[in-house]
Order: C-alpha cells, then structure tokens, then sequence
C-alpha cells in the first residue's frame, strides 16, 4: 500500500523558488492498479498583490489526506509534486514535466490555491467567450503591467492537451474565484476571512504573450478549431463562475469542504456525488446571511 510520510515539516520551510517532490510506489508484492500524478500549488506571496495566507495549507491538507490514506490507495502509485509560490513559468514547467508522465490509465491531478481573476479577450476569442472575458490564475510573478501575465484558462487548456496524449484521466480542481468580489475581509465566528479575487480586470494580453503565441495563428477560426476540438477525458471541478472562493486562518473554506467529506467518506465516492455533498457542507458554512450563494461547487465545463 501507499506506507510513506509527507515530511511537512519539509513544505514549511520552503522558500519561493523551491520545491518538494516525493515519489511513492505501491509496494512491489502488490500488482499496480494505476498512478496518480498530482502537482499540488499553493501561491501565498506575491509581488504585486496582498499576500494570501491559506493556499499553501491547502496544499497540506492534500498531503496529508494522502499519505493517510493509504488502505484507499492500496495498490494505487502516487507521485507528487508540491509546489509553493512558482512563477508562471515554473507552473508550466511543473504541469508538462510531471503530469506530462502520466499514462493510459493513469489519473494527471492538478489542484491550485491562490487568487484568480478575468483578463480581456481579444478578437480572436470572439467565437468563444461569449463575455468576452478569459478566466485567469496569478503566480507569484503575475500583475497587471505588460508581459507580468498570469496563466489563463486556455494556457491551462493548451497544456493539458499536451498531458493528454497518452490517454490519462486528467482532473483538475481549483479553489479560486474568476469574477469581481463582492466580498470584503471580514470575521465570522471568531475568524478572518477574505476572496481569493483579483477584482481588476486585466486589459487584452498581445497574442504573443499567450505561451501558445507561436504555434497558433491569432485568427478566430483557427482559435475556435484548437480549443473546442476537446476530446480528452477531463473533471474539472471548482466554483462556479462568479462565485468566490473564501479563505480563513485554516486555509480555503473549498478545501475543508472537500477533506472533509473524502476523509469521511474514506474517499469512496463518485464525483457526481461530491458535488452536491461539498455544497451542502458549504451551505452549512455560511449560515450567515452575507454569505448566502457565495460558493457554489460545480463541474465546470
């Protein structure tokens, strides 16, 4: 089974361009059902923005529920990698080298902590963005200024057609908020909390600044072809647009939500029905009335 401990104590101390990676293999007297690569990233600092406080124990929880749970990954190879603080390009680098190793079979997880945000859209998505609009997560070196872009929903697209082309179980789950926050800090039952959200909608990026710039033609057609012509298998699970995802001293309000339940549910239960038990867990949350259809937990597509 899947016997090694997280060495916590190791994430604690990291420093912003360093990075843990531990491998775990099921044990050899037992036949491998599959691997799970998970690239787990939590962006607490940065340069241009108020830090954050609960991403990178979101990524803990991760860690933990893993190496925990062992008689659930019986047979099961995990190998991880975690991440604190990466810059866009370290987020990339991270996404095509580790999760790229997944094979048919195999299960390719991301999950992201951090602020997220809208960034313009420009001509060439017309086909495709109705709002006119791409959803956007910030690194620790993103901002508002030219070429300090932040990673968009089709870089993220884009990448996992790459993961994709060994045929893997591509999941993905992000505890962020992509529209203007509503939500100010504020306590609540003795605690701080405040919006993962960028409320400044970043004006169009030039096209080559897309780390797909190069390769596809800055053309509507050509743009609706590439990005609708999606065949691979992929969960994408977070907050539904124009939601926010909250965070408190204990980390992301979404990520309690979610260990909660899997931890117990000893993780034995479809996604299907994660969904509306992690909602109903939610709407427990928020018995305030400030809080009402805050967060709504969703497949997204």
């Amino acid at each position: 089974g899947f016997k090694a401990q997280i060495p916590l104590e190791v994430w604690s101390h990291l420093k912003q361009e360093e990075e843990v990676e531990v491998t775990t293999e099921a044990e050899e007297t037992t036949e491998r059902k599959y691997t799970v690569y998970a690239l787990l990233v939590g962006v607490d600092r940065y340069k241009e923005f108020p830090n954050l406080r609960g991403c990178t124990k979101d990524v803990q929880a991760w860690l933990r529920y893993l190496s925990n749970n062992d008689n659930i990954l019986d047979g099961v190879g995990v190998r991880y990698k975690a991440i604190a603080d990466p810059t866009k390009e370290e987020l990339v680098q991270g996404i095509r080298t580790h999760l790229g190793q997944a094979q048919e079979g195999d299960i390719a997880f991301l999950f992201f902590a951090g602020y997220g945000g809208k960034e313009g859209a420009g001509q060439a998505w017309r086909n495709i963005s109705a709002d006119r609009a791409l959803n956007v997560i910030y690194c620790r070196d993103s901002g508002v200024e030219k070429g300090q872009t932040p990673l968009a929903d089709k870089e993220i697209q884009y990448l996992l057609k790459e993961v994709a082309q060994n045929d893997p179980l591509i999941i993905t789950l992000f505890d962020t908020s992509y529209g203007q926050s509503r939500i100010s800090p504020f306590n609540y039952d003795g605690n701080a909390y405040l919006a993962r959200a960028i409320n400044q909608l970043r004006p169009p990026r030039d096209w080559r600044d897309f780390i797909f710039g190069e390769e596809i033609e800055e053309d509507a057609d050509v743009v609706e072809r590439f990005f609708s012509q999606s065949s691979y298998r992929h969960i994408n699970l977070g907050l539904a647009t124009g939601e926010f995802a909250l965070e408190g001293l204990e980390g992301g309000v979404l990520t309690q939500a979610i260990m909660s339940i899997m931890q117990g549910e000893r993780g034995e239960i479809p996604y299907e029905g994660l969904i509306p038990m992690v909602n109903g867990w939610l709407k427990g949350f928020y018995d305030d009335e400030r809080l009402h259809a805050v967060s709504q937990f969703a497949m997204i597509k």
